[in-house]
């Protein structure tokens, strides 16, 4: 049988289930409701059923009433109106369309029956005791439409409130569309109604019928096997009661097994096209009382398949089941003061919107509140007006302001869709607002979602914008693509989808697209595809550019004939990789002051970024159609990969001054760009000691005995310049700086363990102010010092990622700058990687310093150039030095001529246009385009730069860092080479020679081997006196391109007491024949050993072998989890 099945394909089916525990003493059943707000007429309609006896058989023998609660607040005069019941339910993923035509068969004239209704009116009742309106069967009036007809026409879906489940599976080829099936049970007795909207998208497209069954697979089959849609690998049907299926007829349903559909209700429709739900429409309601669905995240998966029609025994179709939970949406308010949330939720694509707002703060300034066209950027400048990058109300559906009722007034069709204020009412005079309302236009299913744009309250005073947030996804884990552009255009396209659900909705936002080859004339109607194969070298040819991308990405092979009639309404009559007829063309930017124009959010409902029809791992395309016949169509392209979040952890504690108690770790994760931050806080050891805690500007380092001080970690993170002494009594976390926690959440005065998890709008880990690299300290409750600090290292399972660490190294004996800039970046598995850290430290030598005071130069350019430097680094003349290092790194041929042409203005439109909020219209190694200058001798540095990749064919390893003359000049200053950076360790145990100074041994160490400070540090936590004070203990680290040397020369050096030359030789340089090569100190050995004394903190100590290597690990500076 297996060979029968041999086309792979989806379909949505939808099945909700709502339980009912029958009464033993009142036998009522919970009500139903239909939420209105159309044409200015608003509220419900109630259905209040009570059954007249017990038990099941007599569930249809009922009676209740009909409550009416529809206002008006437009002065709305009351009229008659017809009302009648039918088959299909409203829609509520798109405009509210009452067309009887589209809502099936008229199944019940309720007219007919207690005559016309007068709407509006509050508190109308109509009792009913009839067998024409049950609780269960063909006349029950749940799942149905109630439409009244009068002046207007007004339609709502009537469903229980509670209890109902969403399970889904999906068609896209040779047969699209959503199959729904409902089932509600009262006590034992199950009523199940399938609706179908099924249609044609290949082939010759006439609507025909279909046997339709329910199959399950195997429940030996992995995880894999039930996740790829394979209908080859079904052969079961779904047979729960074991019945023979002898006899099955819908006469006879009872004989039939549970997934013989056709057999019990018979055969399936699917329409030439979608739409219509009567005649000849796509839309079909069916009832089943007999199905009762498995448990769906079981060890079997269930399926939907469709049969051939000339070939009952060929699958045509199939499709998995997959729970459906309700839709959960939530914007966060923590700004200017204003706390609370507003939480959107949406069961299913046939209920409208439950909405729960809770907001304080507004302190009478609050005027409208919207939701806007696109999402709330992180803040990058103090003073920047994030909530502007919202853009306009969200207003798909196009409705013209103008002609809305004054706000609160009116219903959800005559307003904006993001126009919230509109629908519910304007903030106006109020502290707080506590509301619970429904809206029938407020999707977060379907292709009008609202999902993932920005929510901003404005004031009332001048209208201006005021606090924004982002609504986002709640209660699900969501996967994350990218796509980077780079040449001929810069810029990047984000896409979000539900991980559990590829064949969810999935979000794709156009973040911005902008001229990255010198072009500075903006373009328009430029289409969009996905394409089958990733990019090759040819993303840059002037002829026949983009070609290796193959054609447009189709894999449920749509023919052209159907996808004349695709559009964002059809989507899955669409070809999955044409955009462009699902969303429409884009622009793009010539200048960066344009680049909003070019901003562009939209909602797919058949875009998987998981499973086997995943488009992640195939390129993007740009087209243009007025390009030059030799390039082709083809503008640019880039791959789809992975986009992963950050998370940073400190764990590694020290003590300032005296060893730390504290125990346990911090965690702070950020899914997007566009979340909020989550900060996870496990620590003990705090001894009720801790008072004042945050994140600081730099990280810690580990050679000092203060390693927390404010002049090796800084201040606190303030990237805003948010004032610290503004009073602010309980504010929200925009009104401190950054890392200000203690001020945000409250001091740990009195605790001795604390895990909390915190919930923060301002605490980026992406970009210019992200918090990555930097430290975490816990300051002491009763003097304010700073007790215990920690650095804020990348945080990633070492299963999935690893962290690639650089250097450049400014150690040159004739150099004119002296420090390093290290540089550390996650790349995953899947070739994405997160932002690259920076930190810089770099000073001028000691001969330029004057006395007891660093010289400091400001506004210094830094870049990569592309290649290695060598004696150069050191020659006098500005003209010559650094010569080696060629051109600044540009693998993505951004303003290609910029660098290599003697042309003036072409180099004034680059300078001009790189600019931070467009990094990748800046060329990779354009440093200081992206993050702005660098001053010298200044302290450390700390940086995020999002276009500087440490590995791939765009790696700045290998390559040379340049720092330019100060107060902004053109001559190359000093320059390092970018090498890795590694980070070993070891103990070693030395005799302690009388008058010793452990400082003292360190620099005579570095001295000999001729290493710079940062490359040989010793972990002030470890050194110890042990062997009743004869030995001391040391930890040491070795950083730098060539740790495992300084490692073993220092071994050599301790075991021989000589280094004849030095580890590190600069080229370029000689070697002082004064040099020492020795040094003082000699590895504690066995005779040593001898004289232990029985104490225990001396038997201990001297459990470990006194060799000169007692331990070596090579680990990264990450913090795992």
């Amino acid at each position: 049988m297996t060979s029968l099945y041999r086309t792979v394909c989806q379909v949505t089916v939808l099945l909700c289930y709502c339980v009912l525990v029958r009464a033993t003493d009142i036998p009522k059943t919970p009500d139903l409701y239909a939420f209105y707000s159309q044409h200015g007429i608003r509220g419900t309609v109630k259905i209040m059923y009570s059954l007249q006896e017990n038990g099941p058989e007599n569930v249809n023998n009922t009676k209740g009433t009909i409550n009416f609660e529809l206002d008006s607040h437009m002065d709305v005069e009351p009229a008659s109106y017809t009302w009648a019941l039918f088959d299909l339910p409203v829609e509520y993923t798109q405009p509210i369309a009452c067309d009887k035509g589209y809502l099936g068969e008229k199944v019940l004239d309720l007219t007919s029956l207690f005559g016309q209704v007068t709407l509006p009116s509050l508190n109308f009742t109509v009792d009913f005791n009839t067998s024409l309106i049950n609780i269960m069967g063909s006349t029950s009036m749940w799942g149905r439409t109630l439409i009244f007809e009068g002046p207007n026409t007004l339609c709502a879906t009537i469903m229980p409130k509670e209890g109902l489940k969403v399970a889904a599976a999906q068609l896209s080829s040779p047969v699209a569309g959503s199959v729904t099936v409902m089932s509600w049970s009262v006590g034992d007795v199950v009523d199940t109604r399938i609706l179908t909207d099924l249609y044609h998208v290949t082939g010759d497209g006439i609507a025909s019928n279909h046997v339709w069954k329910l199959l399950v697979t195997d429940v030996l089959d992995t995880k894999q096997d039930r996740d790829r849609g394979d209908c080859n690998a079904l052969q079961f049907l779904y047979d729960p009661d074991s019945r023979s299926g002898e006899g099955c007829s819908p006469t006879a349903p009872q004989n039939c097994k549970q997934g013989d559909l056709s057999g019990r209700l018979g055969l399936v429709r699917s329409a030439s096209k979608p739409g219509g739900g009567f005649g000849g429409g796509s839309r079909r309601a069916f009832r089943d009382r007999r199905l009762i669905l498995p448990d769906l995240n079981g060890p079997r998966s269930l399926y939907l398949v469709l049969f051939d029609k000339e070939l009952p025994d060929v699958v045509l179709a199939c499709g998995r089941f997959r729970e459906l939970r309700p839709r959960k949406a939530r914007a966060f308010f923590a700004q200017k003061g204003v706390r609370g949330e507003i939480v959107l939720e949406q069961r299913s694509h046939i209920d409208p919107t439950h909405v729960l707002v809770n907001i304080t703060g507004l302190a009478s300034l609050a005027g409208g509140f919207h939701i806007h066209e696109y999402p709330v950027p992180i803040p990058r400048v103090p003073g920047e007006k994030i909530c502007s990058a919202t853009a306009n109300h969200y207003n798909p559906w196009g409705w013209v302001p103008a002609d809305s009722p004054p706000p609160g007034r009116g219903t959800g069709e005559m307003y904006e869709l993001g126009d919230l204020s509109g629908k519910f009412g304007m903030l106006t005079g109020l502290t707080t607002l506590e509301n619970d309302v429904v809206d029938t236009t407020l999707p977060l299913f379907g292709p009008y979602s609202v999902q993932g744009r920005g929510l901003v309250i404005h004031l009332a005073a001048d209208g201006s914008r005021w606090v924004c947030t982002n609504v986002e996804p709640v209660g699900v884990k969501m996967t994350t693509a990218v796509a980077i552009f780079r040449y001929p255009l810069g810029g990047r396209i984000f896409l979000r989808q539900a991980t559990e659900d590829p064949l969810s909705e999935t979000m794709v936002y156009i973040e911005s697209l902008i001229y990255s080859d010198g072009s500075v004339n903006s373009t328009i109607n430029h289409q969009l595809e996905i394409h089958t194969n990733l990019p090759g070298v040819d993303f840059h040819d002037w002829q026949s550019r983009c070609q290796s991308t193959g054609t447009v990405y189709n894999p449920f092979k749509i023919n052209e004939k159907n996808a004349r009639d695709c559009n964002v309404d059809t989507q899955r009559r669409c070809v999955v990789g044409d955009l462009t007829m699902k969303h429409g063309r884009l622009v793009i930017a010539g200048l960066a002051s344009e680049v909003k124009t070019t901003q562009r959010l939209f909602t797919d409902v058949n875009l998987p970024l998981s499973g086997p029809q995943s488009i992640v791992g195939r390129s993007i395309v740009i087209f243009d159609d007025n390009s030059p016949k030799q390039r082709g169509n083809r503008l640019a392209c880039t791959p789809i990969m992975y986009y992963h979040r950050h998370k940073t952890v400190v764990k590694d504690w020290f003590g300032n001054g005296l060893a730390t108690p504290i125990e346990g770790k911090v965690e702070i994760i950020q899914e997007t760009e566009f979340s909020s931050s989550s900060i996870q806080m496990d620590l003990t050891g705090l001894r009720g000691e801790v008072g004042k805690y945050g994140i600081y500007s730099a990280p810690v380092k580990v050679d000092l005995q203060f390693p927390c001080t404010e002049s090796v970690l800084g201040l606190p993170h303030n990237p805003l310049n948010i004032s610290v002494g503004s009073g602010i009594q309980a504010g929200t976390s925009d009104q401190y700086p950054v890392g200000d926690l203690s001020s945000k959440f409250g001091q740990l005065a009195g605790f001795s363990v604390i895990h909390s998890v915190f919930n923060d709008t301002n605490m980026p880990l992406y970009g210019a102010t992200s918090i990555v690299g930097r430290s975490f300290v816990l300051n002491r409750a009763r003097d304010d010092e700073r007790w215990a600090c920690g650095t804020m290292g990348w945080g990633f399972s070492p299963s999935e990622a690893s962290e690639i660490r650089a250097i450049a190294s400014f150690h040159h004996p004739g150099g004119f700058l002296t420090g390093y800039v290290r540089m550390s970046q996650v790349v995953y598995h899947d070739g994405s990687a997160t932002d690259t850290v920076i930190e810089v430290f770099l000073r001028h030598p000691g001969r330029q310093n004057t006395r007891n005071q660093l010289t400091i130069t400001r506004n210094h350019r830094w870049a990569v150039y592309v290649n290695p430097v060598g004696v150069d680094a050191a020659v006098a003349p500005l003209d010559t030095r650094c010569v080696a290092s060629g051109y600044m790194w540009n693998p993505s041929f951004v303003q290609l001529t910029a660098p290599v042409v003697a042309d003036q203005r072409n180099e004034e439109v680059y300078h001009q246009e790189c600019q931070p909020h467009v990094p990748y219209r800046c060329m990779i190694g354009d440093l200081s385009g992206r993050l702005g200058p660098i001053d010298v001798g200044n302290g450390r540095y700390v940086f995020s730069d999002k276009n500087l990749p440490l590995h791939g064919k765009y790696s700045v390893l290998g390559r040379s860092l340049i720092v330019f003359s100060p107060d902004g000049g053109r001559d190359k200053f000093a320059c390092a080479n970018i090498e890795p950076d590694s980070d070993i360790f070891k103990f070693i145990v030395i005799r302690k020679p009388r008058k010793f100074v452990a400082s003292e041994f360190v620099e005579d160490v570095r001295r000999v081997l001729g290493v710079p400070p940062w490359m040989l540090l010793v972990d002030t936590r470890h050194t110890r006196n042990i062997q009743n004070d004869r030995c001391v203990q040391f930890k040491v680290h070795f950083y730098g391109p060539v740790a495992t040397r300084i490692e073993q020369d220092l071994s050599q050096l301790l075991s021989r007491g000589q280094l004849d030359s030095p580890t590190i030789q600069v080229h370029g340089s000689h070697v002082d024949p004064k040099r020492s090569k020795t040094i003082p100190y000699h590895v504690c050995d066995e005779s040593d050993n001898a004289h232990r004394q029985s104490s225990s903190d001396t038997s201990a100590a001297t459990s470990v072998s006194f060799a000169a290597v007692l331990l070596v690990l090579t680990i990264p500076l990450t913090i795992f989890k």
